[in-house]
């Protein structure tokens, strides 16, 4: 296996150590390369543009954007099978979106998501 270099900071490098200490990793390399692993498949799963996808989309936000975040979604409502909301601690919500269509359309609400400077937080599940 190559071995390459990596520089990292020290705030970083703690949150490594705990996860190797928490999760039961063997070692700093066993979290980075179980951190890569994921980061892969999730970036090839989110770039997916052929095909149907069934996923679950999660959405945080300010509860002052309820409104911002309900006119970016609507035009997405062909794909939205389930939406759940819900008022999380103090100011904060949470949307949970569960979709199931053409994936060049639930990765194009997931941008409109991501770009959204209302959205604080967006992530795709795919399943």
């Amino acid at each position: 296996m190559p071995i390459i270099s990596l520089s990292l900071n020290e705030k970083i490098l703690n949150e490594i150590d705990k996860l190797e200490k928490e999760m039961g990793f063997s070692g700093r390399s066993e979290v980075v390369r179980a951190s890569i692993r994921h980061f892969v498949v999730e970036e090839a799963t989110a770039n997916k543009t052929e095909g149907n996808l069934y996923a679950v989309l999660l959405v945080s936000h300010s509860d002052t954007s309820d409104d911002t975040i309900a006119e970016a979604t609507h035009r997405f409502d062909d794909i939205v099978i389930t939406h759940l909301h819900s008022k999380a601690h103090g100011s904060k919500c949470l949307e949970t979106f569960i979709v199931d269509g053409a994936a060049v359309r639930v990765k194009a609400m997931f941008k409109s998501l991501q770009s959204n400077r209302n959205a604080e937080y967006v992530k795709l599940l795919v399943i």
